[in-house]
């Protein structure tokens, strides 16, 4: 931290002496964590709700991406102003310290522009300018420049110094039960014949069970594949994160890692009433989704699918054994009920193996909701599935 020391008068004495005491502050600007600006952290932190713990040495927004941390052992008055090249309107913040051995953190409420935020697609540097004016001291100016990754960059994990926090319930926003390619992938559902229609909690765990197997089944049908893309667009040792494909580009190219095709099935069911979860087993992610309503059925019944299995066949390569096969069953897929069956056990098995470490790895979409987690919009692709 940069420190800044004045001469405060104490007293005088006897002798007409006028001792003097050094008053003493430090800072340091900061834009993004490990000096690096995620735009789908910074979109987030604009709707999600505070916890009940909030340290009182955070001024500001709490949940605040970009400013200054002061440390001081005297009172302090001051503004601080935050603005950048292309993201940030300029946005200020009139805060009071008091004197304290703790760091303060000092976050403006940012005025984002929210088009030039959900358009980053690429990492590019930006500049960032930093005002500070303390009361009765000069005005202080700095400028940095960051490293903007793309908005598919889901930080998960941040580490200062000896402590750790996990970001992971930041992949819900990337669950979008509103996008309509949902609506698409629901109409292409329900001309598999699986089932009539969707009606979520109101049938049976079984019924359930078709709906979900019909959604699983018409995703196959349009081809979609497993891919292991998930190289974020930049690195850094103090944040981890991967790249996370939207829905509609899952769904349009057809491809999707174990994090993709969990945010696509957990969207799809989502919208149809569904219960649903993600969880991450070390180095994963897989889906849980509930086919009894657990707000009225304690220990209710759910699946733990293996998205990546997906893509493990291809149900629209035809031969004559499957032919005959799909005609004995009537509207039944062999081939897609039987990786879809698979897809089940695995998810078991993984669910199984993690014991009493399931809690802390799962993020119920409703939950992320209910703190203020959104979904991320992404406007040139809901620009492209407009045009179609």
């Amino acid at each position: 931290m940069r420190k800044i020391k004045r001469c405060v008068s104490v007293c005088f004495c006897l002798f007409g002496f006028l001792p003097f005491a050094f008053a003493e502050f430090s800072y340091e600007f900061w834009a993004g964590p490990g000096k690096q600006f995620f735009p789908s952290l910074a979109a987030i932190s604009q709707t999600i709700l505070p916890g009940a713990d909030v340290s009182p040495y955070q001024i500001g927004d709490p949940s605040g991406v970009v400013g200054i941390e002061i440390k001081t052992d005297e009172k302090l008055k001051g503004v601080l102003t935050v603005s950048s090249s292309s993201l940030v309107r300029s946005s200020t913040l009139h805060f009071e310290l008091s004197p304290s051995t703790n760091t303060y953190n000092v976050a403006p409420f940012i005025d984002y522009d929210m088009k030039a935020l959900y358009e980053a697609r690429q990492p590019c540097p930006e500049l960032f300018e930093f005002v500070l004016q303390i009361e009765g001291q000069p005005e202080i100016k700095e400028r940095q420049k960051v490293l903007v990754r793309s908005l598919n960059d889901c930080p998960y994990y941040l580490k200062d110094g000896d402590q750790i926090t996990s970001l992971r319930p930041l992949f819900a926003a990337f669950v979008n039960e509103h996008h309509p390619v949902v609506d698409e992938i629901l109409h292409k559902a329900l001309d598999t014949k699986i089932v009539s229609s969707f009606s979520g909690y109101q049938g049976s765990a079984a019924e359930v069970g078709e709906e979900i197997f019909a959604v699983w089944n018409a995703l196959q049908r349009e081809g979609v594949q497993y891919s292991s893309v998930t190289t974020p667009s930049g690195y850094s040792k103090e944040v981890r994160s991967q790249h996370v494909r939207f829905v509609q580009d899952s769904y349009k190219n057809a491809q999707a890692n174990c994090v993709d095709g969990s945010v696509l099935l957990a969207s799809v069911f989502t919208k149809i009433g569904l219960e649903v979860a993600l969880l991450f087993p070390r180095g994963h992610c897989v889906l849980v989704v509930y086919i009894e309503d657990p707000s009225k059925k304690k220990n209710a019944d759910f699946y733990c699918l293996e998205t990546t299995l997906i893509g493990s066949v291809d149900v629209n390569k035809y031969s004559l054994e499957r032919g005959l096969n799909h005609l004995a069953s009537a509207r039944k897929n062999n081939l897609s009920r039987g990786s879809f069956n698979q897809a089940v056990r695995v998810g078991a098995q993984k669910y199984n193996a993690m014991k009493t470490v399931v809690g802390e790895n799962l993020i119920p979409i409703s939950m992320a909701r209910e703190g203020g987690i959104i979904p991320l919009s992404d406007g040139f692709a809901d620009k492209w599935y407009e045009s179609r």
